[in-house]
């Protein structure tokens, strides 16, 4: 008996045995699964390693990038001669901002798929300590169950470092793209300087696109979705459909949260070039509704553009008070279904169009005010704004049933040199194109209609003719109708132009508003040629002093001696 139970004993011992060797090959395993992980670890290291490198090559890249946009500024001086090297250089630095934004983004695209491994990693590797904690807990000695826990400890504390490595990869990363980031707007801001001392050279007409807030009779309509979007600054994309988008770019895009200030800051250097001389054509185009006599003139708690140049040229008038004496007249007309009619006279009769010598458009018997002071302009828009016709309709319950030309006329002189400039401003509020079917206009109200939509048919006309300028012979047809003759000065190449081109944001009106941006961006591309001032040259100034010396040497001779040469009571000293 005892033999036997001796025998059993040993038996038992080698069973032991076997499952204490069975346990060991699985600890051997584990072991070598730990080992494979570190080295994906040891990869990812690598593989970080890889991806700063790639963005130090792009940070080298902005610096040439820079480095040429440097450049450019250098050869802008030049002038036209070298206009083609800049737009080229130009053309150049956006695909490769463009470049660098699309690398960055695919940068974030590989963290976020290093992040989605790694946690579909821990997964794996969860489960299989779970699977090995429960092959590990059939085992019943202590020493079995020490070597599980130290190695779920070791599993965590390598879990725990790997996460804080990618948290600080990830951390590295995200501030390299903000400071990418912050250098790409300056390289916009640049560009956009770039851009702007190119448009003075070539002469082109700025565009200004402002989007208005969306109206209670839109929301009446049920389709008053908006369909703007504002992908990168000065572009705006109008989705007419789930499958077509229509994407513009203009010098400025201003959303409907933006101010009548923001508007104005803009403009504001073209209202300073009036008092050095220049001619300058501001006016704004949309449908009836988008809110063009709210950015031009704008309720009395919150001016819009005229108001605001008006007040910026008094304040830079009574700053060079010192240097320059300065004049102002102001007239203010419309054109109500062609006809011509000012709104500061007595008179109410049509007026006529005329030619001067010089070859310059004007308004025959048009009153001009003198504007001494800010009160006296806002007296003249008061009574100008009680002469004009409005009326209502089912699109907008003030609209504009004519077109509003306020014109500044400035003639300034130079104290020391005596040197003459003369400028004028051109603040035009156009009204609105129409949809018949939409203002259900009838009568009166539809031959303004008609009107108006004829006499911006007719500039869309002149716009296209000066867009083929290049043609020798090209006929602008600015006699089709009142309109287009009489911006025929600001158009014709003579003026500093710029507009505002209105639209809403619901896509019950998405056609019209797209017809107004594709009107927007035929106008962006006339060149009118780069402006010229108005007043003497030196070189006239000094034949003038001469021929009033000459005058002077004259006059004394006329007071000394009479004409028979008789002594006068003067030349008795003589």
């Amino acid at each position: 008996a005892l033999k036997t139970e001796k025998e059993e004993m040993y038996s038992q011992l080698e069973d032991a045995q076997t499952k204490f060797e069975q346990a060991t090959s699985q600890w051997e395993a584990l072991e070598a699964q730990l080992e494979a992980k570190t080295s994906e670890w040891e990869a990812l290291q690598t593989e970080k390693v890889k991806q700063c490198e790639a963005l130090e090559d792009l940070e080298r890249q902005l610096v040439a990038g820079r480095e040429s946009n440097n450049k450019l500024e250098e050869k802008l001086i030049d002038g036209q001669e070298k206009e083609k090297a800049l737009q080229d250089e130009n053309f150049r630095l956006s695909s490769e901002l463009a470049s660098v934004t699309k690398v960055l983004a695919e940068l974030k695209d590989q963290i976020a798929a290093l992040e989605q491994n790694h946690a579909k990693e821990m997964e794996v590797v969860e489960t299989e300590r779970d699977d090995a904690f429960v092959a590990m807990a059939e085992l019943k000695t202590e020493a079995e169950k020490e070597k599980i826990q130290a190695l779920d400890s070791l599993r965590s504390e390598c879990d725990a470092e790997k996460a804080h490595a990618i948290q600080l990869t990830k951390l590295a990363l995200e501030d390299k793209i903000r400071e990418h980031k912050e250098r790409y707007v300056r390289e916009c801001t640049l560009r956009k300087k770039v851009h702007n001392e190119l448009m003075d050279i070539k002469g082109n007409i700025r565009v200004f696109c402002r989007v208005r807030p969306i109206l209670p009779v839109e929301e009446q309509s049920g389709d008053c979705m908006d369909v703007t979007e504002y992908p990168v600054e000065n572009e705006i994309v109008l989705n007419r459909d789930e499958a077509t988008a229509n994407r513009f770019e203009f010098d400025s895009v201003f959303s409907a949260a933006s101010s009548q200030e923001q508007i104005f800051e803009d403009i504001s250097p073209l209202v300073t070039s009036t008092l050095d001389g220049y001619n300058v054509c501001i006016f704004a185009y949309g449908q009836t509704g988008s809110g063009k006599t709210y950015t031009m003139q704008g309720p009395k708690d919150n001016r819009g553009v005229n108001f605001r140049a008006l007040e910026r040229m008094f304040q830079i008038r009574n700053d060079r008070r010192d240097e320059e004496e300065c004049s102002m007249t102001v007239s203010i007309l419309e054109i109500y279904n062609e006809t011509v009619r000012d709104l500061l006279g007595e008179c109410r009769d049509k007026l006529d169009l005329r030619v001067n010598k010089e070859g310059k458009v004007f308004v025959q018997g048009l009153e001009e005010n003198s504007a001494n002071s800010m009160a006296d302009v806002l007296n003249s828009m008061k009574i100008a704004q009680g002469n004009r016709a409005v009326g209502a309709h089912n699109m907008n319950e003030h609209s504009s049933r004519s077109h509003l030309v306020l014109t500044v006329h400035i003639e300034t002189t130079n104290k020391v040199s005596g040197i003459k400039c003369n400028g004028s401003l051109n603040l035009i509020d156009l009204a609105g194109s129409e949809r018949i079917s939409k203002t259900d206009a009838t009568g009166s109200r539809l031959k303004e209609a008609q009107n108006i939509n004829k006499s911006l048919s007719a500039l869309g006309d002149v716009i296209a003719a000066l867009g083929e300028g290049g043609k020798k012979g090209q006929h602008v047809p600015y006699r089709n109708s009142k309109l287009t003759h009489l911006l025929q000065n600001s158009l014709g190449g003579d003026s500093k132009v710029a507009m505002f081109v209105n639209i809403s944001p619901v896509r019950w009106n998405v056609s019209e508003s797209i017809c107004s941006l594709n009107f927007a961006a035929r106008c962006r591309k006339v060149q009118l040629g780069q402006a010229k001032k108005n007043g003497d040259n030196q070189q006239l100034l000094k034949y003038k002093r001469i021929v009033d010396d000459l005058k002077r040497q004259l006059a004394a001779q006329s007071r000394t001696y009479d004409p028979l040469g008789t002594p006068t009571k003067k030349s008795k000293k003589f």
